[in-house]
């Protein structure tokens, strides 16, 4: 397409009636930005517009994905900082609104990757924690993992405690000799 018909494409995305065909044009869309052909600024625009109004959960799923792509592969450090307070408002609307336990370990998951602010962080920290639970999302152990491995890579000042505590809540010994495995490469100390 071109840039006129990629325009038009972009601002229809969340009008188009069929979830297949909206699919496919997120699709296309994700393909032109990969190609330099949309920027990253305008597709997160169309992706945050789009979300809130979605229904099909694989296309929800999609955009997800691809707002947590764009947030960290494709914004610079400077413009995430100004961007976050509103896409992780968004995403905590997501995941309020989610009917679905699939659908908020989704929503949970995009929230728990893009959390940068310190409300969010400290949210995500109170939810590790055990203080604060999603209503309907069970949290199993690799569930609560994944919170305590974001938590130390954001270099909480708990975030030793928190991975030791963490360790020490396995029952699986999988689990726990990845978790070990992993544990080092987030040390504050560059040496470990």
């Amino acid at each position: 397409l071109d840039e006129p018909d990629l325009n038009a494409l972009a601002a229809a995305l969340p009008k188009i009636p069929d979830p297949l065909s909206r699919g496919a044009a997120l699709g296309l869309l994700w393909e032109s930005r990969l190609e330099s052909r949309i920027a990253p600024d305008q597709l997160a625009d169309v992706i945050l517009k789009a979300l809130p109004k979605e229904t099909d959960e694989l296309n929800t799923n999609e955009m997800l994905g691809d707002m947590s792509d764009l947030f960290w592969r494709f914004t610079a450090a400077d413009d995430r900082v100004e961007i976050a307070p509103k896409l992780e408002a968004l995403l905590q609307e997501g995941l309020a609104r989610a009917s679905s336990t699939s659908q908020k370990a989704a929503w949970f998951a995009a929230l728990r990757s893009v959390a940068t602010t310190p409300e969010a962080v400290g949210w995500l920290e109170k939810v590790w924690g055990r203080e604060v639970t999603i209503s309907g999302l069970p949290m199993a152990e690799p569930d609560e993992a994944g919170p305590a491995l974001e938590l130390a890579v954001r270099d909480v000042p708990a975030a030793a405690e928190i991975l030791e505590t963490q360790l020490g809540r396995f029952k699986n010994a999988d689990r726990k000799a990845r978790f070990e495995f992993v544990r080092p490469a987030l040390s504050h100390d560059a040496a470990v």
